[in-house]
């Protein structure tokens, strides 16, 4: 649990110097793009490389949620901003709960 919070902590410090560093769409695809290589490279099951990559990619699924957050704010417009956010968090929250439940069917 530990090593998830420090990888949670530093995900979510990455993705504002992503966004800032770079275009925000190029800090998005840069994120989906690694944390799908590290995705990837679980399944060639070494137990000696498991740790390592299982943290990569925890770090860079919190940068990847930071920066998903970010981009949706900014591309709802101004008046409906906080429905758009709320109503998105709503059905995460949602799929959160639901998808333990569908993974049996």
């Amino acid at each position: 649990i530990l090593i998830a919070s420090a990888c949670n902590l530093v995900g979510f410090s990455l993705a504002p110097l992503l966004a800032r560093y770079l275009n925000r769409n190029h800090a998005l695809a840069l994120s989906i793009l690694a944390t799908a290589a590290t995705s990837f490279a679980l399944i060639a099951k070494d137990k000696y490389c498991d740790l390592v990559m299982l943290s990569l990619n925890k770090t860079l699924s919190s940068a990847l949620f930071a920066l998903v957050y970010l981009v949706t704010v900014e591309l709802s417009p101004t008046p409906s901003r906080g429905l758009v956010c709320g109503l998105c968090l709503a059905v995460s929250r949602l799929g959160a709960m639901l998808a333990p439940h569908l993974a049996y069917i």
